[in-house]
């Protein structure tokens, strides 16, 4: 049927080869999660060649409803086009809600029409996702998944009990935690998340081997896509997010957790977004290193930021350095491409 590119936040970009079959699986199960039919209004607000606009995109030219395309985004307007399209369904990533719920004018435009409002792509940090219930209702869904074959989604009457997670798996998905030996493991141990359904890709366009490498297979012989992300899963089934596995530090033999000291920065008033990377350390093997981008308007230090962090992490988590930046290097759905900012920053310090 096509063949779409991943992200590439930690590598150059693979072809994954998507067959009829799995992009009418996309079609119905997002349609039928999302409640998506011949009335619904869709509105694209990322490039059609990214896998994540398909979400909207897809389901609703599937199921007869109307889809309208931003030639670009701004936050006035999505504003003005949901308002005067009547949109129900629309996708964005968190960097575009950041800008929306941050904007002056949201609340002088009528977004009364809006049923879902889906996020993916990265993590919804927990102020943004609180500020935008806040605005636009209980309609918000959050997708966790990967373009060579799995999804799950956290609906909107389950954000309140499990706010850290990125809810079950889409209909006609399976999933599995398993550890570094490829064994699964027990609810609420950490370890690869590997997924299996009837979404799944054909495979890497040219490339067999590093197909062969993504397979991960039951105790039935079946072939599950590893994600390469690490993941808890509750004794409810709600799978949630720890981090990504390439972005794992190692520093004096503990596993540090990239996404748990983000989360801890991003607490600073002065800070909109924060990003780490682990880099060479002669004692300790690696250490951990933040890159931030200041909130506009903010003033602070790389020291003060650092200082700061550091009284409220662990200590194996404790941070090198600060290093600010005007803003992050990103992808087309907003994932900050720690690749680049590894090449920049991750040096011997």
């Amino acid at each position: 049927f096509n063949i779409i590119y991943s992200s590439g936040t930690t590598g150059l970009p693979k072809g994954i080869v998507q067959t009829h079959r799995a992009r009418v699986h996309w079609a119905v199960s997002n349609a039928l999660e999302m409640g998506i039919g011949s009335r619904s209004r869709g509105l694209t607000t990322t490039s059609l060649y990214s896998n994540g606009t398909w979400l909207v995109m897809l389901p609703v030219l599937f199921a007869g409803g109307t889809l309208v395309v931003m030639s670009s985004f701004d936050t006035n307007g999505f504003l003005q086009t949901v308002a005067r399209e009547r949109i129900t369904h629309t996708f964005m990533v968190p960097t575009q809600l950041v800008m929306l719920v941050d904007a002056d004018h949201v609340r002088r435009h009528d977004t009364s029409s809006l049923q879902v409002v889906l996020s993916a792509g990265s993590p919804l940090r927990q102020d943004t996702k609180r500020q935008v219930i806040e605005q636009f209702g209980e309609k918000l869904i959050e997708l966790y998944g990967f373009s060579e074959g799995f999804g799950s989604m956290l609906k909107p009457e389950f954000h309140a009990r499990k706010p850290d997670s990125v809810g079950t798996p889409v209909i006609g998905f399976e999933m599995r935690i398993i550890d570094d030996a490829g064994r699964p493991v027990a609810p609420g141990q950490a370890g690869e998340i590997v997924g299996y359904g009837a979404g799944m890709m054909k495979g890497y366009h040219g490339q067999p081997e590093a197909t062969a490498a993504l397979i991960w297979r039951d105790e039935f012989g079946r072939s599950f896509m590893r994600s390469g992300d690490i993941g808890v899963v509750d004794e409810d089934g709600f799978l949630k997010i720890v981090d990504r596995k390439k972005d794992m530090i190692i520093s004096g033999g503990f596993n540090v957790f990239a996404s748990d000291i983000e989360s801890v920065i991003v607490q600073h008033p002065a800070v909109g977004d924060a990003a780490v990377i682990g880099v060479p350390h002669a004692k300790w093997g690696e250490t951990p290193l933040a890159v931030v981008a200041l909130r506009q308007g903010a003033v602070s230090t790389a020291h003060e930021i650092a200082e700061w962090a550091n009284q409220r992490l662990a200590k194996h988590q404790r941070i090198f350095a600060v290093e600010l930046l005007a803003e992050f290097p990103r992808n087309a759905l907003g994932k900050v491409l720690k690749r680049v900012l590894r090449e920049r920053f991750g040096k011997v310090p």
